[in-house]
């Protein structure tokens, strides 16, 4: 498809305005942020004993040190094409972090502000200008 192609389709899509609030940028998501719906995800350094006995079962379980993760060197909010299945999906990025890897971008829909996550490789970054 030429790129004259990928515009005409992007143009047809409302986008709205990227949100002034809602999304993570500059830092690695805290568990407080993904309590008050900021961030989808977390990857946190320590898991306190509490939650390690939580997930295991072992009721004297110490705490665990863990990779943690790193923000990733993007524009957020910005808009985005989330390719998944074979769709090309409209979207607004609000969040990402590299852990062991793995670039990892949250997402909302435009279609029905669903919240999704993917692969940075999955997506079409396009800015902070409505396409």
């Amino acid at each position: 498809m030429d790129p004259s192609s990928k515009k005409e389709k992007r143009s047809k899509v409302q986008w709205p305005p990227l949100p002034s609030s809602g999304f993570i940028s500059g830092r690695v998501a805290t568990q407080e942020d993904i309590d008050q719906d900021l961030a989808v995800f977390g990857f946190p350094k320590k898991l306190a004993a509490e939650q390690v006995s939580k997930l295991t079962g072992v009721e004297d379980a110490q705490a665990v040190e863990c990779a943690g993760s790193e923000p990733l060197d993007i524009l957020i909010p910005q808009y985005a094409i989330l390719s998944l299945n074979g769709q090309k999906r409209p979207c607004i990025i609000i969040q990402g972090e590299e852990a062991d890897g793995s670039k990892i971008v949250a997402c909302k829909l435009i279609e029905d502000n669903s919240v999704t996550i993917g692969l940075l490789e999955d997506f079409e970054l396009l800015g902070q200008e409505a396409p």
